[in-house]
């Protein structure tokens, strides 16, 4: 199995959907590295971890963190070349980086009731577009 398909798998079992890229053009959406608009923001990933569906993205600058986890849906461009089979590899040429975040799923969270509560720490709901242009 190729690293997208095992990327694919892993994250459609962590409840992340995938749609396609031209999804996006109702939004507004230009092919920026960050985009935030309402309660969507779209990111481009810098790499992708085949072994667990999750994803990079840089959050070295303020405006980048409050990008990606304060809105309610958030999509996430990932370029199928970018998608390595592990953590290690993924991470590996962004080490130099001081501040990155790992997304896997959607922010839950419980009380001590077991309410759980999605969206506390990001965004409600991930989407992941697997780009094949780049």
């Amino acid at each position: 199995m190729s690293s997208v398909e095992r990327f694919k798998e892993n994250a459609k079992l962590n409840g992340v959907e995938f749609l396609s890229k031209k999804e996006l053009k109702k939004f507004g959406y230009n092919d920026e590295n960050y985009f935030k608009k309402d309660d969507i923001a779209v990111v481009k990933a810098l790499a992708g971890c085949a072994d667990d569906g999750s994803v990079i993205v840089d959050a070295s600058q303020k405006k980048w963190l409050e990008t990606v986890v304060d809105v309610k849906d958030l999509y996430v461009l990932i370029n199928k070349n970018s998608i390595k089979p592990n953590k290690f590899e993924a991470y590996k040429p962004f080490q130099d980086r001081k501040y990155l975040i790992f997304l896997a799923a959607e922010s839950k969270t419980a009380d001590i009731e077991k309410n759980l509560v999605s969206g506390v720490h990001g965004a409600e709901k991930l989407y992941y577009i697997i780009d094949d242009e780049r």
